[in-house]
């Protein structure tokens, strides 16, 4: 198995070309909760009714897709009527990469699929769910204890 870099990996935006909500980048769907950023708060998420998406106004909240995934999620938007175009995102870490795709994962990660997707060896992901997980984020303590 060849090793992709750490850094450098395309991860990519979906943005919508069409109708009321055309220019706004597709993100998690927001589940309500206190929200404190005035940029969110003028322009707030609008869920897509029937998917795990809402459509963002901020390039910030957007999910950084993986190559390999966007043709579902464009085949799931444009059912729904919503015509797509990518906009490249250079990804910056190994942690981004992992996070980005247990986001647009629909069921529980492994650390040897981490290993196989994002073709990085397993003490890597190790590595960087560690990082991961100092920094909070509870899906790499949850992998890192299943492991």
């Amino acid at each position: 198995m060849e090793a992709l870099p750490v850094t450098g990996v395309p991860l990519y935006l979906v943005k919508i070309r069409n109708g009321e909500h055309a220019g706004r980048f597709v993100g998690p769907t927001f589940g309500g909760g206190l929200v404190t950023n005035p940029e969110l708060l003028a322009n707030p998420a609008v869920n897509i009714r029937g998917t795990k998406y809402a459509l963002y106004a901020q390039e910030g909240p957007a999910i950084r897709f993986f190559e390999q995934s966007i043709a579902t999620v464009q085949l799931e938007l444009k059912q729904r009527g919503f015509e797509t175009e990518l906009v490249e995102y250079p990804n910056e870490s190994l942690e981004s990469r992992i996070r980005a795709l247990m986001a647009t994962s629909e069921h529980g990660e492994t650390v040897e699929h981490l290993t196989e997707v994002l073709r990085v060896p397993s003490s890597k992901i190790h590595a960087a769910l560690k990082k991961l997980e100092a920094q909070g984020y509870a899906r790499a303590a949850d992998l890192l204890g299943r492991d």
